[in-house]
């Protein structure tokens, strides 16, 4: 218990090795059965995701949930593992990607049109991408020769994954969804090799040791349980759609914008070849941003989707150092019912090789 008489939930030991600073390597099943990760990410809650539906399961043993800041998926795949039927949502194209091939499909995808050019299957797409020879082209050009995000034969070698796979997109072989798990799973394959320390911003100057390792297509597989339901919309859009058994509210906490954290992977997930600029290589083109990176906007977008939400159980997910006051947190969710509190304590964002720990505070409100 904590000093204030919370529950405070710590990491288990096992999970918290996994950590690098506040970046999580989530882990998830290749085609072939492979275990691999994803993309590392700010915010993941990969470390504290099982404790986290705990809290839920206590209250609600079955039904729906409601991700509407659905990130890479994690929340979601763990609660369609414990049996939840999902659904999630982002307002970034590359999120909304990850939850596709997490939550939206059975089994591994057919690709059935692909049997078009002598494809069978998940396995023989997978082994086709991975025999491709490098290629030139934008990624190249702007990623691994003029700055350092690549090394120049893996971003050959993704350049070709990519230019198939948009040549599949143009030739209507693939459907959408497969399109959004070939990207999700190019976008996690690159992250492998990626000369950065976890974000987009900033490449490193000389490359590191996993930079130096070859790129290899690794074809993500779904989370085990009923399909699920992802949209790329705001949350305020996702969270008003239908009434649900759970609404599990995980909003940005601060200003960064993942959009620019995560520029590249966003631009691979949305097809785009854009002219790019400055050091870090960020497309030319308006950003998405969360009312909730912001200071002036945070209440109030929370005050109008808790109010016009329908829900049996509402949990809202938030860190001690937000953007919005824990006390206005409290105050706003105590009008909506009954409001309990669970204090977790998780790794928290840091550039720096200094593991820092964050209070986070899971509200469970009745409604």
């Amino acid at each position: 218990m904590g000093s204030d008489g919370r529950e405070i939930a710590p990491i288990p030991a096992k999970l918290g090795r996994r950590f690098h600073g506040s970046m999580l390597h989530r882990c998830a099943l290749s085609a072939t059965g492979v275990r691999l990760s994803t993309m590392r990410y700010i915010g993941s809650k990969g470390a504290i995701v099982e404790t986290v539906l705990d809290h839920l399961q206590q209250r609600e043993s079955s039904g729906t949930l409601c991700d509407p800041f659905g990130g890479l998926g994690t929340i979601g795949a763990a609660a369609r593992r414990r049996g939840y039927k999902v659904y999630s949502g982002d307002i970034l194209h590359c999120a909304v990607a990850f939850q596709t091939i997490r939550l939206g499909f059975a089994r591994p995808p057919t690709f059935k049109r692909l049997m078009a050019v002598g494809l069978v299957g998940a396995p023989s797409v997978e082994r086709h991408l991975q025999s491709l020879s490098g290629r030139e082209g934008w990624l190249v050009r702007n990623y691994a020769r003029e700055r350092r995000f690549y090394s120049v034969a893996n971003a050959r070698r993704i350049e070709a994954c990519r230019q198939e796979i948009e040549t599949w997109r143009a030739r209507s072989l693939i459907s959408e969804y497969e399109l959004r798990a070939l990207r999700a799973s190019l976008i996690a394959s690159s992250d492998r090799v990626a000369n950065t320390a976890g974000t987009y911003y900033a490449h490193l100057k000389v490359l590191s040791a996993k930079a130096r390792r070859a790129y290899r297509f690794e074809l993500l597989s779904p989370a085990v349980g009923p399909i699920g339901h992802t949209r790329l919309c705001d949350a305020s859009v996702r969270s008003a759609e239908r009434p649900y058994t759970i609404l599990y509210l995980d909003p940005p906490y601060n200003r960064r914008s993942y959009a620019h954290y995560y520029h590249l992977p966003e631009t691979l997930a949305r097809g785009e070849t854009p002219l790019v600029r400055g050091r870090a290589g960020v497309p030319d083109r308006a950003m998405a941003r969360s009312h909730f990176n912001s200071r002036p906007n945070a209440q109030a977008a929370l005050e109008a989707i808790v109010a016009t939400a329908e829900y049996h159980t509402l949990a809202f997910h938030y860190a001690d150092d937000g953007i919005i006051d824990i006390e206005c947190v409290r105050a706003i969710l105590r009008a909506r019912g009954p409001l309990a509190e669970v204090t977790l304590s998780a790794p928290g964002y840091t550039v720096t090789s200094r593991r820092r720990r964050v209070e986070h505070h899971l509200f469970l409100v009745d409604g």
